[in-house]
This record gives C-alpha cells, sequence and structure tokens, in this order.
C-alpha cells in the first residue's frame, strides 16, 4: 500500500513541475471514471450520460473525454427538474 501512496506523491510532484509555478493542474478534461467521481455516481451513470447525448464528450480512440464544463452545466440542468 505504500508503494501506491508514493506513486500518487511523485505524480503529483510531476504535476506541479509540469506546471512551473509550483502550483496544481486542475484537469479541463476528465475521463469517465474521473467524471463519475465528479458528480458522486457510478460510472453506469456518467455512460448512461454520454450514450443518451445529454453532454458533448471528445472521443480519443475508444475513450472519452468530458469537459468539466458540460458537467457543470448538466448539473445545473439536472437540478433545475427536481
Amino acid at each position: 500500500m505504500k508503494h501506491s501512496c508514493e506513486k500518487r506523491d511523485k505524480e503529483a510532484t510531476h504535476a506541479n513541475v509540469a506546471n512551473g509555478l509550483g502550483q496544481s493542474i486542475v484537469p479541463r478534461l476528465l475521463t469517465v471514471k474521473q467524471a463519475a467521481a465528479y458528480i458522486s455516481s457510478p460510472v453506469w451513470t456518467v455512460r448512461t450520460i454520454i450514450w443518451r447525448r445529454e453532454i458533448k464528450v471528445i472521443r480519443k480512440g475508444k475513450a472519452y473525454l468530458i469537459p468539466i464544463e458540460e458537467l457543470d452545466s448538466w448539473i445545473d440542468r439536472t437540478k433545475a427538474l427536481l
């Protein structure tokens, strides 16, 4: 378990170095798994939203990349329906 924590810290350090300013980089595009965590829902919910074309996505091969702005607007639209 310690090994995975070290790997995560190392990756975070690389992200900070890549920024050049010592600040964290906030991704603009999320994977399906990251998007699910962002909206606190299962992965299948995000896939269903994509398949229903409720949000716009970017295809990279077979993978989907989801702009955070699309998720934010989807949340606002869904909230309005409740």
